[in-house]
């Protein structure tokens, strides 16, 4: 190699490479690799190629510049386990590319496809009159970076192919239309943390977005998080977006669990960044209002505010009217929507006695119980003949799974006994008797015998009128 090429404001490693390929005296590009990084077959085009020691040795550079300032490893920080980030860091620096996927996650959050990358036409066009060529941008490839900050218009996906080292910005064909202000929020967003130095926030994430789901109404009076109502306030909020592939894979409803349970509960694990990015996004007007919740949180303010002493004062006053009544504690948990222990717990502490039954039954007694739950005996009843708790039934079923699962047969034959009666009765009612008729006139007998007793509704339903002499719609029409 005559020469070494000067570094680009911005540009990605994957850019540095194809020039040095290019610049680099061979008979082919793929000769020119290997004589470079002794290997060809390298994946050049990765989010995190292994490149970076070789590099760092050509352009004496340390490996903590080209990882500053060439990679988007820096983006990942805040999202990421301080441990976790250290590995993948410490495993960059030596190029050892596949464990830098593993430390941060991108394989479990189907992240680690590079046959893409995003450019921006108008900064292609800059660049092509400053250096003479255009190059890929750091900051075009963030998760989230869907526009051009700069010039406010939508990114351009290009292909690019793993074998090849002309893979540069095509911007003959491109659209132009303005970025919207969701776009431009989110992308202000990633921005922010690919070049602020910051360690870290002073809270976790998790915490400062249950603060802020509070102010909006997205908590429960026990601190829990109203998830569909947040679900589908972000699928409005985020319209703008969705049009984009990688959101409408974290929006997708056959994901378990559903999005954005995974960044309000997981503290410890390597979250995607685009999924932190889209909850700032819904939640703050901006990166300082962020900040600001990350310094006024305060978990005691989120507790006190989320059930105040009026609230409680209010249930246990109807948790009084409703013992009053000598409603039973399963009852009176069920209507205010408490546990029995918290029913138990307010009873007693109000002056209410509770009347205490066994909890546990002799040997003799639980072989009568498992015979009662055989014969299909609910197991309320069975606690009334055996003066004890239901829980005490439930415990005695809960032990004996072959029981369970008898008992779920009896419920389904006498489930069956009941639609075969039903359907046979509206087979009788109905004079010329069709499929489709019977059907529409009972419908949830028709439907359940279809998908549990097949053989027996097929062998009563009347025959089945040929294709061809079915109804047909008049040839007038």
């Amino acid at each position: 190699m005559k020469s070494i090429p000067a570094l680009f404001p911005d540009e990605t490693i994957f850019s540095v490479v194809q020039r040095l390929v290019t610049m680099e005296c061979a008979s082919s590009y793929r000769h020119a690799a290997k004589s470079l990084f002794q290997k060809s077959s390298m994946q050049f085009s990765s989010t995190f190629p292994s490149v970076v020691p070789v590099l760092s040795i050509r352009f004496d550079c340390s490996p903590e510049y080209w990882i500053n300032h060439h990679s988007v490893l820096p983006h990942y920080r805040p999202f990421t386990p301080e441990g976790r980030f250290r590995n993948a860091l410490s495993h960059l620096k030596k190029g050892e590319s596949e464990k830098v996927f593993k430390d941060l996650s991108l394989i479990a959050n189907r992240q680690c496809s590079g046959l893409q990358m995003r450019f921006c036409p108008q900064c292609a066009i800059e660049d092509n009159d400053a250096y003479g060529f255009s190059y890929w941008h750091v900051k075009h490839q963030l998760s989230g970076a869907f526009v051009c900050l700069r010039h406010k218009t939508p990114l351009v996906n290009q292909s690019i192919s793993r074998k090849r080292f002309d893979n540069w910005p095509c911007y003959d064909a491109a659209g132009r239309r303005l970025a919207t202000e969701v776009e431009l929020k989110l992308v202000r967003f990633a921005h922010y943390f690919q070049h602020h130095e910051s360690k870290g926030f002073r809270h976790d994430l998790c915490d400062i977005f249950k603060a802020s789901l509070h102010e909006k109404g997205f908590l429960t009076k026990c601190a829990y998080v109203r998830l569909k109502a947040l679900r589908n306030s972000m699928i409005e909020s985020l319209e703008p977006v969705l049009c984009h592939a990688d959101v409408q894979a974290i929006f997708d409803d056959t994901r378990s669990p559903l999005y954005p349970t995974c960044v309000l509960s997981n503290k410890r694990s390597a979250i995607s960044p685009l999924k932190h990015l889209l909850m700032m996004t819904f939640l703050f007007d901006s990166v300082s209002d962020l900040i600001n919740h990350d310094i006024s949180y305060s978990q005691k303010v989120i507790w006190a505010n989320t059930r105040s002493s009026g609230q409680e004062r209010d249930d246990i006053a109807g948790i009084r009217k409703a013992l009053n009544r000598g409603d039973s504690l399963r009852n009176v948990a069920a209507e205010t929507g408490h546990s029995v222990a918290y029913i138990k717990k307010v009873a007693i502490s109000t002056g209410y006695s509770i009347e205490s039954r066994a909890q546990k039954l002799f040997a003799t007694e639980r072989r009568q119980v498992i015979w009662k739950l055989l014969a299909g005996s609910s197991t309320e009843t069975i606690a009334r003949q055996f003066d004890c708790s239901q829980g005490a039934i439930e415990q005695i079923l809960s032990q004996n799974p072959d029981v369970v699962t008898l008992r779920k047969l009896r419920r389904k034959y006498t489930k069956m006994k009941s639609m075969r009666q039903s359907l046979t009765e509206t087979i009788r009612s109905i004079t010329t008797p069709r499929r489709q008729d019977m059907k529409c006139e009972n419908n949830t007998a028709y439907m359940w015998l279809y998908k549990n007793d097949r053989q027996w509704l097929y062998t009563h339903l009347p025959t089945a009128i040929p294709r061809n002499l079915r109804r047909r719609k008049p040839l007038s029409d």
